[in-house]
């Protein structure tokens, strides 16, 4: 790319300014990417330098401006991370720069659902199924991978690979820790379940032996836009206590998550436990969260009929 990031925000901006004072070049230029535009903003006018400079968004220019900076080794793992981050456009663009990256390592073949080749280089090396890749075990990389969602099949090449993996001795438990020093770990469960939205696998990990009390799959099964994960967890004996889940479920006002978690002997006054740091609990207990995040008069009186204390003081 012959000119700087820096360079084409300059560009946008003099775009927007000359569009404004209604200069024809400005105007023409415009005209070409955004016909009916008639209030340039900032936004717009980056999509138009992006699209002068032949791409289809300014987003799409940046990661193009960024991968060029990158080794191949640097590359690899922006692989990684937008396999993790779900950045389809961002795994196709690296992909299609160099085909070969995706054999950069087994961790990036197993998130890229390649069950051809992992069952390869398993079967001339079983212990690799165990070997950690970065910080994560090679399930890990499986259930934290967001391609399931891009391609056909997704979702069962996910389970045939842990199947393959726990047949070669990996973990279902196995988690990494949340970072350095942390105590709190996120595993492979959480990755398949809260994160990648995964439900087939995460089904298949519960039915394999995989904790559902691992500290994070309950609360965030409460963030899926649907009560699919949570009754899944519930079914594998996930328990309530201490997970914050039902004051997660207010904050989305869902009556049927939080009907779910009543009934399966969630506490509507239960104070949260202390956080590591010393700090006070950062969530509120029972009518007080409903309160707060405008819940529904239905959700107000599940929690009354379950027990909540409207008199407790916070």
């Amino acid at each position: 790319m012959p000119y700087s990031i820096d360079h084409l925000r300059r560009r946008a901006k003099a775009l927007r300014r000359d569009f404004a004072a209604g200069a024809a070049e400005a105007t023409a230029r415009v005209a070409a990417v955004l016909p009916d535009i008639v209030a340039l903003k900032h936004a717009d006018a980056l999509h138009v330098v992006a699209r002068e400079e032949g791409h289809g968004s300014w987003p799409k220019l940046k990661i193009a401006a960024e991968l060029a900076a990158l080794d191949r080794e640097a590359r690899a793992e922006r692989l990684k991370m937008a396999l993790y981050l779900g950045q389809r456009w961002v795994v196709d663009r690296l992909l299609t720069d160099d085909p070969a990256l995706a054999d950069a390592n087994m961790g990036l073949q197993i998130a890229l659902l390649q069950v051809g080749v992992v069952a390869d280089r398993l079967a001339a090396d079983p212990a690799a199924a165990t070997r950690v890749i970065g910080i994560r075990a090679p399930i890990l990389h499986l259930a934290f991978s967001q391609h399931w969602r891009h391609v056909p099949g997704g979702a069962e090449a996910s389970v045939a690979l842990a199947e393959m993996l726990v047949a070669h001795g990996a973990d279902v438990n196995a988690s990494y820790p949340v970072g350095p020093g942390a105590d709190n770990e996120l595993s492979a469960l959480y990755g398949a379940l809260g994160h990648a939205g995964n439900l087939k696998l995460a089904e298949w990990l519960l039915t394999n032996g995989a904790d559902p009390n691992d500290n994070e799959s309950l609360y965030h099964s409460t963030e899926l836009g649907t009560s699919d994960g949570l009754k899944l967890l519930l079914r594998h004996g996930a328990r309530t206590e201490g997970t914050n889940a039902l004051v997660r479920a207010m904050d989305f006002d869902n009556l049927e998550m939080v009907q779910l978690l009543l009934e399966a002997g969630a506490d509507p006054n239960e104070t949260p436990a202390e956080h590591p740091s010393g700090q006070p609990p950062v969530v509120i207990p029972g009518l007080h969260q409903a309160a707060r995040r405008m819940c529904s008069a239905e959700i107000a009186r599940l929690l009354i009929e379950h027990g909540a204390d409207g008199t407790r003081p916070f």
